[in-house]
């Protein structure tokens, strides 16, 4: 396996912060490993790529229920996807923006988030701030 179609890049583009809303953490796991079946990894914009699965573990663990994305835009090209993404904490009005990255090759992704220093790290305070 390549890379997925661009069909299969865009729903999982988009299907991927659906389960996120929905609490559908298992859901989220299993869209991942489908287009990546060889693994994937995520990188947060200055820092190094760390292995996906457990990044996305951690990620839930930290933000589940806390954050709401709201999707505006998926653009999809020659397999590669990119989002730009409202990441909303819940319960109060901190909004941090992210553009981000998904490439897909030879049964791997790549996924980099790319987002304001200053409006992420108002996002980690509200979010640490939730019970």
């Amino acid at each position: 396996m390549s890379k997925p179609t661009q069909e299969a890049i865009a729903h999982f583009a988009r299907i991927q912060y659906e389960y996120w809303n929905e609490g559908k953490w298992q859901e989220l796991k299993d869209a991942f490993a489908a287009v990546a079946p060889n693994g994937f990894t995520i990188q947060y914009h200055g820092q190094q790529p760390t292995e996906g699965r457990r990044a996305l573990e951690t990620m839930i663990k930290r933000l589940a229920g806390k954050v709401h994305t709201v999707v505006h835009n998926v653009l999809v090209n020659e397999g590669e996807a990119v989002t730009v993404v409202s990441n909303e904490v819940v319960g109060t009005d901190v909004v941090s923006v992210t553009v981000e990255r998904y490439l897909f090759a030879d049964g791997r992704l790549e996924v980099s988030y790319f987002h304001d220093a200053a409006e992420g790290e108002r996002m980690v305070q509200a979010v640490s701030q939730l019970a």
